[in-house]
């Protein structure tokens, strides 16, 4: 009997030797994989939230380059790339007219280093010269009046001198 229980005994302690080398060797490296996989698991969640939050981001961008589209067209329109003052002179004229101004003179420098700059004289009430002036700023295309003098004359009319300038290039 004491050779079977230690037989006994003996097979247990093998059983249980191969039970811990099993959990050991195989269980625990599951285990440990497992909670790895679990922690790639929630740094992707992590990465997916960041990259769903960069996506919006992007979508914002594509949203606005519409607009951004429509407003580089503007300033295309005002900003023009070549120096021509042509419909500028035309439209500038016709503010003078539609403003009850006489203009006596009026003309444009040779353009340098993207503008043109312009000289224009004339006649007119305070009223009829200040929307003139208004009416220069309507006009669209970039411009600027860096000098604007405004003289009495005899005749109950002002005589006033517009030094302007206008823009173009890149």
């Amino acid at each position: 009997m004491k050779h079977y229980t230690k037989n006994l005994i003996m097979l247990l302690s093998i059983i249980a030797l191969t039970y811990c080398a099993l959990i050991f060797f195989v269980v625990s490296p599951t285990i440990t994989g497992i909670h790895d996989s679990q922690k790639k698991l929630e740094n992707g969640y992590s990465n997916i939230s960041q990259l769903q939050g960069v996506k919006t981001e992007l979508e914002k961008w594509e949203k606005n380059k519409n607009i951004l589209d429509v407003m580089v067209a503007n300033v295309d329109h005002l900003w023009p790339a070549e120096s021509s003052t042509d419909i500028f002179s035309v439209k500038l004229k016709s503010a003078a007219k539609s403003n009850g101004i006489s203009i006596s003179s009026f003309s444009f420098s040779v353009p340098t280093e993207g503008k043109a700059e312009y000289s224009l004289e004339g006649t007119g009430s305070y009223s009829d010269i200040f929307n003139f002036v208004e009416s220069i700023e309507k006009i669209d295309r970039f411009n600027t009046i860096p000098l604007l003098t405004i003289a009495n004359n005899e005749n109950q009319k002002l005589s006033f001198k517009i030094l302007g300038e206008i823009y173009y290039g890149e």
